[in-house]
């Protein structure tokens, strides 16, 4: 079967970037870099009225940094900046005349505030939606775990990791054998039930640093960086006596078809990973299936090669 999987399609270039860059900074940073962008704005708008001999309007050169603290430090660190940026200009207006002290001055001051704040509220409010957003089209319906997509991405971002601090890296494929007779014996919704038992299996049993997503109907992958071929067995050996407890649990005799590969050095892409565990996994399932097929593979194995070109470890 194919390991690829519906809507599995590549982010547009803009929030590749965009996430890179936003990635670069903590909260505390993102917040620190805010609040001295206020600051400095506040010092420009004084000098700017210093040199120019009017109130040079800066109102939106505050948003700015309001709208960085709330996009990478989060809706509380964006409030603070925009009562700091309320009473920096405040200050400002103070400085330039008497006029501040006014009614007039006062709803400047307020209005200026609530602006702020709607800025804060707002762009907390499209980062939460786009964060949604990113999570339901990476997040498989069904069990809750990594979709196709979500794999693609994490298995290249730990690529290109890997590019600069060579580290072994493992992938194993599941495949549960005869899962169609599940479905026409006990009905979809029984075969759902199996399904969301080993996603959640998968999910609690995995280690922090590895990733599994349900890449097709009845498949599912799990991504293991910095694993050598020895502790990929390990791994998959506790994940197996777990996921046939939790199948056991359900009220199901469903066994699993496993291929599992280690690769020396990481591979040219996420297809690859994906492609030789898959591979490895069919050597079982035309066998006697409920079983593991490990495997070793260099990087310089090609994309096609056959189970032939690996090393097989049983």
């Amino acid at each position: 079967m194919s390991a690829g999987g519906d809507g599995a399609g590549k982010p547009l270039f803009v929030e590749q970037a965009a996430e890179r860059w936003l990635a670069r900074w903590s909260d505390r940073g993102a917040f620190l870099v805010a609040l001295a962008a206020v600051l400095a704005a506040g010092v420009l708008d004084h000098l700017a009225g210093e040199v120019l001999g009017y109130d040079f309007e800066a109102t939106a050169v505050y948003i700015l940094p309001i709208a960085f603290a709330a996009w990478a430090a989060g809706t509380g660190a964006s409030v603070i900046c925009a009562l700091l940026a309320t009473g920096v200009e405040g200050y400002i207006s103070w400085l330039g005349g008497p006029q501040v002290s006014s009614w007039v001055g006062v709803v400047s001051v307020v209005s200026e505030l609530l602006l702020f704040l709607g800025a804060a509220y707002t762009f907390s409010r499209l980062r939460w939606h786009l964060d949604f957003e990113r999570h339901i089209s990476r997040t498989d319906p069904l069990t809750g775990i990594g979709n196709p997509r979500a794999f693609e991405e994490v298995a290249t971002r730990e690529l290109n990791r890997l590019q600069r601090r060579p580290a072994p890296v493992s992938v194993a494929f599941f495949d549960l054998d005869d899962f169609k007779s599940v479905n026409d014996a006990r009905g979809h919704a029984a075969g759902n039930r199996l399904l969301r038992a080993v996603g959640d299996t998968l999910r609690t049993a995995v280690r922090g640093s590895d990733f599994a997503a349900r890449v097709g109907g009845d498949e599912f992958a799990l991504l293991l960086p910095d694993t050598d071929a020895e502790t990929c067995r390990a791994v998959v050996e506790r994940l197996r006596v777990r996921l046939r407890e939790a199948v056991i649990a359900e009220g199901f005799g469903t066994t699993f078809s496993i291929g599992a590969v280690t690769f020396a050095d990481p591979p040219a892409g996420s297809d690859q990973l994906l492609a030789a565990a898959d591979r490895a996994m069919y050597v079982v399932k035309h066998g006697a299936k409920d079983g593991v097929r490990y495997e070793e593979a260099p990087a310089s194995a090609p994309a096609a090669a056959g189970p032939s070109d690996l090393r097989s470890s049983g």
